[in-house]
C-alpha cells in the first residue's frame, strides 16, 4: 500500500473494512460482497487514486475469487479454530495413556463410528 501511496494510520483504519467481521472479505454473497466494495471506495476515493485503480484491477477480484467464495462454499473451515479438536485430544490421551498403539486405537475408533452410523440408518 505504501508504493501507491497510502500512509500507516490509512492502513490502519483500512484493513477492518477488508479483513473484520463487517469487511469486504467476510461478505455473505456476492451482492454484499459488491456492495461492501462500493463503501470502500466511496469512502477511500479521496485517499490515493493510484490505490483505488490498483483496487479495481486487481485487488477486488481476487479477494472475491480466492478469498470469499471458498470462505462462503466450505463455512466450517472458515470458522474452525484449534479449541474445537481439543476435547478429542483429551479423550484420546487418558484412553491411550501413551501405552497402546495409537494408530490401532485411532482405527478402532472410525470403525466403531461407522458402526454407530449404519445402526443409525
Amino acid at each position: 500500500m505504501t508504493d501507491v501511496g497510502i500512509g500507516l494510520n490509512d492502513r490502519k483504519q483500512m484493513m477492518p473494512n477488508i479483513f473484520g467481521q463487517t469487511g469486504i472479505v467476510s461478505a455473505d454473497d456476492t451482492v454484499c460482497f459488491e456492495e461492501r466494495c462500493s463503501e470502500f471506495e466511496q469512502q477511500y476515493s479521496s485517499t490515493s487514486e493510484p490505490f483505488l485503480e490498483y483496487f479495481r484491477r486487481r485487488l477486488k477480484a481476487n479477494w472475491q475469487h480466492k478469498v470469499n467464495e471458498p470462505s462462503r462454499k466450505a463455512p466450517l473451515c472458515h470458522k474452525w479454530m484449534n479449541n474445537k479438536c481439543e476435547s478429542i485430544n483429551h479423550i484420546l490421551k487418558q484412553t491411550v495413556n501413551w501405552k497402546t498403539d495409537f494408530a490401532q486405537l485411532a482405527y478402532e475408533l472410525v470403525i466403531g463410528q461407522f458402526k454407530e452410523v449404519k445402526r443409525a440408518l
